[in-house]
């Protein structure tokens, strides 16, 4: 039994290890992109900037594997978009 929580916990320290890595890398990457989106006055932001060699495919899988968290942060209140061929 003890094997058994032992197991339950590492498989639960992965998750959460996960889940903390994949939200900070969306406020990272999108707050870069907040920054662009500033200096440059644009009216949406880029994960990977177009300006500065990056490419719209690596943008467009980020925007597809962060929506939910865009989603989220739609929901309280950031008026702020990325550039999106379905918007």
């Amino acid at each position: 039994m003890k094997k058994f929580y032992q197991s339950i916990r590492i498989i639960t320290l992965c998750i959460t290890g996960g889940l903390i890595a994949y939200i900070c890398t969306y406020f990272y990457y999108s707050r870069v992109g907040y920054a662009e989106q500033d200096l440059r006055s644009a009216p949406v932001y880029f994960f990977s900037s177009p300006y500065s060699g990056g490419t719209s495919r690596s943008h467009f899988t980020c925007v597809n594997l962060y929506q939910p968290l865009i989603y989220i942060e739609r929901l309280l209140g950031s008026s702020r978009v990325p550039a999106s061929n379905w918007h």
